[in-house]
């Protein structure tokens, strides 16, 4: 009942966001610009991506402490909770969706993924390299940097399972198919409508990942909201940072015009960065 209704909110609450044009505070997106018209998409690219993950990555620190501390008040509640509760008929059930968000299923579909999207660019003309630099980035990064956070907070797991903090399978989820849905939506040139359901559909395979996490007893369910909240922002860095690749190239404007605002007028670019 859980996965139908995070998916019909999360419809909801996108069609909401991008009908009033939600998007990154005017200065990020003018600082944005400014990093791309002086260094060029791939370095701007790398410059707020390496920062807005050497935040992320102390949030997930900070979040990291606090959480295990409700180890025993939260965490073996809702163990005790859905050991009673839930039956055998559901295990194998569970166990199989929930490994949409192990390692090697994500990277396959990456692969894939990749090599789809890069014919696709080469189709259309685009830089050919972003869907591999980007994609293949955001498997790299997401690996390394849930593994330093297990590693430094760690704060064990639960007696059914090996699984510690951040849930994986939810960062996962979260980043390495994000990062692809950004890069289909941007090639698709995607409306209002498809972009709303590409990120629900996103979100409600995240809620799907933890809840099975749970559900099987690999993970506490603070390492699932761990992964959720790590997770999440680290995909609004890589939908923030991303957009300089994919924003297409326009010819230059007449001397004497202001570019900056002829190329992103404000309303063009919060509508650009609803997603």
């Amino acid at each position: 009942m859980g996965t139908p209704a995070v998916l019909v909110a999360s419809v909801l609450i996108a069609q909401y966001l991008a009908a009033r044009a939600v998007a990154a505070p005017p200065d990020l997106l003018q600082a944005r610009r400014q990093l791309i018209g002086s260094l060029g998409p791939g370095r701007a690219f790398l410059m707020l991506y390496g920062a807005g993950i050497f935040i992320t990555t102390a949030v997930g620190l900070i979040l990291g402490e606090v959480l295990q501390r409700f180890e025993h008040p939260v965490d073996w509640a809702v163990f005790h909770w859905v050991e009673d509760a839930s039956g055998q008929g559901w295990l194998h059930a569970m166990t199989a969706l929930g490994r949409m968000g192990d390692p090697w299923p994500t990277r396959y579909t990456a692969i894939v993924a990749i090599v789809i999207l890069t014919g696709v660019a080469i189709a259309r003309r685009e830089r050919f390299w972003v869907p591999a630099g980007f994609i293949g980035g955001s498997v790299v990064v997401e690996k390394f940097d849930q593994t330093a956070l297990a590693k430094i907070v760690d704060r064990g797991h639960p007696p059914t399972g090996l699984g510690t903090f951040p849930s994986g399978g939810c960062v996962r989820i979260l980043v390495i198919y994000g990062a692809i849905m950004l890069v289909v939506l941007a090639y698709l040139r995607a409306g209002r409508v498809v972009r709303s359901f590409g990120w629900s559909l996103i979100a409600t395979m995240a809620f799907a990942e933890g809840y099975t996490r749970i559900y099987v007893g690999k993970h506490w369910a603070t390492d699932v909201l761990g992964g959720w909240v790590l997770g999440g922002l680290m995909l609004a860095v890589t939908v923030f940072a991303g957009r300089a690749l994919l924003a297409r190239e326009r010819p230059p404007l007449p001397a004497g015009r202001d570019g900056a605002a002829e190329r992103n007028p404000p309303s063009a670019a919060a509508a650009a960065d609803v997603s």
